[in-house]
């Protein structure tokens, strides 16, 4: 990213101060923010010029962030969070710009939904790597929820409209066709908004209004996520098997399992947020009602619950080796390929978060003391996520063990294309006999 739009990002965070409680601590004043920025600089000179590459920035922005958490001084942490945002800027980690803001937002008046919103709209005009820009993608769906939760359908539509921008950037077709479907879905969420204003109003006057009602508890269960005011507007409105639904859920004796399936096939009639709320919503049954469940049931619910949690849908297939063009990420490490609460688990961390569907694992592992065959498998682990059996290894002869001397890669793939900042390999040793192996190298292109 330029220098000038960087500084420019800057410049708006240090002015960004909309009003809020007392229980935040307004942005320190320009001449003590200053002081306090030329101080930082300063006592990290070194360092500073030395971050020329994106995971040097990260490391040094990891640092910062850890002083800031440390000091009791407002300005002083401010500076610190404000100098470690623009190493991540500089080194095109939208996401850890990302968190910084995060960071401020907790203890300092920012306006966090705008100041991302610039970020992004920056991010939009760079010359970046087509991961890149899935990256920046996948960082504008929650932000266009948090602007409808907040009813700010300008912001909403200005980032649905940066989203499409991005996606054409992506050149991933269902990309763009999903920021289409949200532009649109926006125009039907703008409407219903206005007419929920319009039905508050009319309720004040008729509150026994059955269509007031389900209008105003459709909008506030289906799209503002609000299920507890929500659910007593439907069950007095004049959708039937709605109100009973709705009046089931404070009922003693509610079978949970039914509550589960009733909102997950009215979740199947929605379309968009609307869908995913509900479903969301019944996941909340079917997660109480799981513990009493067996056999055919109980995989039909995780099933279920599996569609919400994307890193389920994570697959990954021994491809071909071919050279790498550039390499982001490597790491080296001995162990022994034992049983899996015993084997070593080696670590992997991306210098800056990597789409799934772009991951490329190559190994390397030099078989040693082998006198017979050996068998295992291969786990991964998604961010400290649970363990995904992915593939297995395997020797068929001593001779063919030494082969193993050679590279083994692994390509990823998710339909949910998720991005990725760590990754976890472990090898479980399952047959054979003297099954160490050594000196596994991993890298990701």
């Amino acid at each position: 990213m330029s220098s000038i739009k960087v500084c420019i990002l800057f410049t708006i965070l240090m002015m960004t101060s909309p009003s809020y409680s007392a229980e935040k601590s307004p942005l320190p004043e320009e001449a003590i923010l200053n002081k306090h920025l030329q101080l930082v600089r300063k006592l990290n000179a070194t360092e500073l010029r030395n971050a020329r590459y994106a995971i040097q920035r990260k490391q040094l922005a990891e640092k910062l962030i850890g002083e800031a958490e440390r000091t009791e001084d407002s300005a002083s942490r401010y500076a610190l969070l404000l100098t470690a945002q623009k190493l991540y800027l500089t080194g095109d980690d939208f996401i850890g710009a990302f968190q910084i803001v995060d960071l401020l937002q907790n203890d300092f008046q920012i306006d966090s939904l705008k100041t991302k919103t610039e970020i992004l709209e920056t991010a939009a005009s760079q010359r970046l790597l087509n991961r890149q820009f899935k990256q920046v993608y996948f960082l504008i769906p929650p932000l266009i929820e948090e602007a409808i939760q907040n009813n700010n359908f300008e912001t909403a539509t200005a980032l649905a409209n940066l989203a499409k921008k991005i996606a054409t950037k992506t050149r991933v077709h269902r990309y763009e066709t999903a920021a289409h479907e949200t532009r649109l879905e926006l125009n039907d969420l703008q409407k219903q908004y206005s007419e929920f204003i319009q039905n508050q109003k009319s309720l004040q006057q008729a509150p026994q209004d059955q269509k007031l009602n389900l209008e105003i508890g459709r909008y506030l269960c289906f799209v503002k996520n609000e299920w507890p005011q929500g659910l007593q507007r439907l069950a007095q409105g004049g959708d039937e098997p709605l109100a009973n639904l709705a009046r089931s859920e404070s009922e003693k004796g509610t079978d949970p399992l039914e509550l589960g399936a009733a909102w997950w096939k009215t979740a199947e009639m929605l379309q968009g947020l609307s869908a995913k709320h509900v479903r969301q919503h019944a996941a909340v049954w079917y997660r109480k009602a799981l513990p009493q469940l067996e056999g055919n049931q109980k995989t039909e619910v995780e099933q279920k619950l599996n569609e919400l949690a994307p890193t389920e849908s994570i697959k990954a297939t021994l491809v071909a080796p071919r050279k790498y063009s550039r390499m982001i990420a490597q790491d080296q490490h001995r162990g022994n390929a034992g049983d899996r609460p015993e084997a070593t688990t080696y670590y992997l961390n991306f210098p800056h978060p990597v789409s799934v569907n772009d991951l490329r694992l190559r190994i390397q592992g030099h078989a040693a003391q082998i006198n017979d065959t050996c068998n295992g498998a291969i786990f991964i682990s998604i961010d400290g996520g649970e363990w995904l059996g992915v593939s297995g290894w395997t020797t068929e002869s001593s001779r063919q063990a030494l082969k193993f001397q050679g590279w083994v890669e692994l390509e990823f793939t998710s339909p949910d294309d998720l991005l990725v900042r760590q990754l976890r390999v472990l090898f479980q040793y399952q047959s054979g006999k003297s099954a160490y192996v050594i000196n596994q190298v991993m890298s990701v292109e």
